[in-house]
């Protein structure tokens, strides 16, 4: 398990990045001000999850050993989440808690459970 600085995250360790890595985020961000995009396979470019925040964006892989939902940690200094299901199709749930949590879902029935508090929740088709 490695922790990597979301602002000083290299190429290598994005592809690298596992659900059992943490994602840092910078003293004052918060999971609601992180966008999520999902975009499909083209050509010889792989599927990738797209993360952005103040502007910069990384590429995670979206297989499920790479980004899973509740395996994939975040950490804010307001102790909100982002979570993010992955690309795959089979289900993921994500729960959020009472921080102002960002949910993402993606390919597969996956469930995004926001009763704790005020939450930020996309749901997203992943295009095959």
């Amino acid at each position: 398990m490695a922790n990597y600085f979301f602002d000083t995250i290299t190429a290598a360790q994005q592809a690298a990045f596992t659900d059992a890595d943490t994602l840092v985020f910078a003293n004052g961000a918060t999971a609601t001000a992180v966008s999520v995009a999902y975009v499909p396979a083209v050509g010889a470019s792989p599927a990738r999850i797209d993360v952005t925040y103040a502007g910069r964006t990384i590429s995670l892989n979206p297989d499920g050993t790479h980004v899973n939902g509740d395996n994939f940690l975040s950490i804010f200094g307001d102790n909100s989440k982002l979570l993010i299901g992955g690309g795959s199709a089979s289900a993921t749930s994500v729960a959020g808690g009472t921080a102002g949590d960002a949910m993402f879902g993606a390919g597969g029935a996956d469930t995004l459970d926001a009763a704790g508090a005020p939450t930020t929740s996309r749901a997203t088709r992943v295009p095959t």
